[in-house]
């Protein structure tokens, strides 16, 4: 969790929430729902390979992401 707050602080961000999923798989994921705080998911499978800084690069990509899909949304939702 503290490794996805300095990402987000880095970007100038709110981090969005972060769950941890028991899942050997090596998976992640993000997301935005219009109205709904952006969420990443982290396999366990995934943490496990990983350094903490390949951790904290993981989520950066998916704050960038989630905030991305955000606007587009909001875009998308003023335009009708």
């Amino acid at each position: 969790h503290n490794l996805l707050t300095e990402a987000a602080q880095i970007l100038n961000l709110e981090a969005p929430d972060l769950y941890i999923r028991q899942n050997p798989t090596p998976n992640a994921y993000t997301l935005a729902m219009n109205g709904r705080k952006p969420f990443i998911v982290l396999h366990t499978g995934l943490v496990e390979l990983l350094t903490p800084v390949e951790i904290q690069v993981r989520p950066l990509f998916y704050c960038v992401i989630s905030a991305l899909v955000y606007l587009l949304a909001l875009c998308l939702d003023s335009s009708y």
